[in-house]
């Protein structure tokens, strides 16, 4: 689930109370994207909603429901199994999976055939959910359309990038929450960075979700590799099952909205 997914499910759970999310919820919905901090949101957020009042905080455990129940399925399990939707839909990925590489490689986006490495199998499975995950935002975008939408994306994305704003907000979320990431603060600047570029160019918001396969998979980025991504995921999204589709986001949301209904084993 990219941008879009995100964004669809904490409103229509409520917790932007009926409107648009605003600049700020939309940097909180997308925090553990930015700062690179799924494991600490893992170990750490389930109980969010009974420990705090802020629903900044909600939101950002909003974003942590999302990413366990696409992976890891609607009911809470204290091992953990790669059985939620991203990864029962990746077999619909996978069979492009060729012809993502070898038309990457023909246009020159793409140098190494990630096919080739000691790291295959791990990048076919990643690919795999990724790429469903990104197409999922593009069978969302026909309601994510309209000019408020994207300006109020771009402006988030456009003012973390200036004078250290990225780095400032990154610490401060971490100083409210008591969170961390393992990665380097340089990493975590990159990804600002990242999306304060891409709000520049995206004409929609679900053009995000290509430019999250083109720097993930070490594409050439410019705008003939922005449309080949963009139509890759189009194509994709068209094989998606939207019954099925329907039904994880009714699931998502409904444990959005109410967390004690998510979690109840734990």
């Amino acid at each position: 689930m990219d941008l879009i997914g995100h964004i669809k499910v904490i409103e229509d759970a409520g917790l932007s109370k009926g409107r648009l999310l605003n600049e700020e919820e939309i940097l909180y919905a997308m925090f553990p994207n930015i700062a690179h901090c799924h494991e600490w949101a893992y170990q750490s957020l389930w109980n969010a909603h009974t420990d705090s009042n802020n629903n900044l905080i909600r939101i950002l455990q909003g974003h942590m429901i999302c990413d366990y129940v696409i992976h890891y399925g609607p009911d809470y399990e204290e091992n953990t199994s790669r059985i939620g939707w991203a990864y029962k839909e990746m077999p619909r990925a996978l069979e492009m999976l060729d012809l993502f590489v070898e038309e990457s490689k023909i246009r020159g986006f793409l140098e190494m055939d990630p096919r080739l490495t000691s790291d295959k199998d791990r990048f076919i499975r990643d690919f795999g959910h990724t790429a469903v995950e990104c197409a999922l935002d593009f069978s969302l975008a026909e309601d994510f359309s309209g000019t408020d939408r994207l300006n109020n994306i771009r402006s988030a994305f456009q003012k973390l990038g200036r004078e250290e704003r990225g780095n400032k907000f990154i610490e401060k979320v971490f100083k409210n929450t008591s969170g961390y990431t393992k990665e380097p603060l340089e990493k975590l600047l990159t990804t600002v960075d990242s999306y304060s570029n891409w709000s520049e160019k995206v004409k929609s918001p679900e053009e995000f979700a290509a430019f999250t396969l083109i720097e993930k998979y070490g594409l050439v980025d410019s705008t003939e590799s922005l449309n080949f991504c963009v139509s890759f995921l189009k194509d994709l999204s068209d094989k998606l099952n939207k019954t099925k589709i329907d039904s994880m986001l009714y699931e998502i949301t409904e444990r959005v909205y109410n967390p004690n209904l998510a979690f109840q084993g734990r």
